[in-house]
């Protein structure tokens, strides 16, 4: 009984490596772009809980949040003297990455109307991967939403990235599942 040994050619085995290197030249920068802006993206989210316990902190300890519409420097520094809410005013990430001279997170408070009540909510934001402010000002998440569903929305970049604006953008949500070709702002809001 003789044995019959099977093996694959040097030529079949050169084919089977070029197929592999080239679908992993084509697989590793798309996996390594998208995967880039979620580390930064995670930071933000981080420095935006701080935020958000430093603004209730203080609103418990004063009964309201710092009167402010744009928390600039000098209010900002409620949250850390005389009363430590944090003991630094952590830096946007994305907007020291786009050579900003102001590098802190956006830190609106406004007081809201409604029919019966009048609130005092606030937001935090980031200018996200795409390193352009979306955003002037506070915006609620329904603002912000109604901006987007407009044909043509008033922002500062609009969904081809063609500038459409230079100030009073009326918001526009990050979305993390478009890697680093997604526009818009990272958020956070509280009441």
């Amino acid at each position: 009984m003789s044995h019959i040994r099977r093996a694959f050619t040097l030529g079949e085995l050169i084919i089977v490596l070029v197929i592999i290197a080239v679908l992993a030249a084509i697989a590793i920068p798309n996996f390594l772009e998208s995967c880039s802006p979620r580390s930064p993206v995670s930071r933000s989210h981080m420095h935006m809980r701080s935020l958000e316990l430093a603004l209730e902190s203080y609103k418990v300890d004063n009964g309201v949040y710092p009167s402010m519409n744009n928390l600039r420097e000098i209010e900002q520094r409620l949250l850390t003297t005389p009363i430590a809410y944090l003991s630094e005013l952590p830096i946007d990430n994305f907007r020291e990455k786009a050579g900003l001279d102001d590098k802190r997170y956006r830190i609106y408070v406004s007081t809201v109307a409604t029919s019966s009540t009048t609130k005092t909510k606030w937001m935090v934001s980031s200018i996200g991967p795409d390193l352009l402010a979306n955003t002037s000002g506070y915006r609620s998440p329904e603002d912000v939403r109604a901006n987007e569903a407009l044909p043509r929305p008033a922002i500062g970049v609009d969904r081809d990235g063609k500038v459409i604006g230079s100030s009073g953008y009326g918001g526009l949500f990050y979305d993390p599942t478009n890697g680093t070709k997604s526009y818009g702002d990272i958020y956070k809001w509280g009441q």
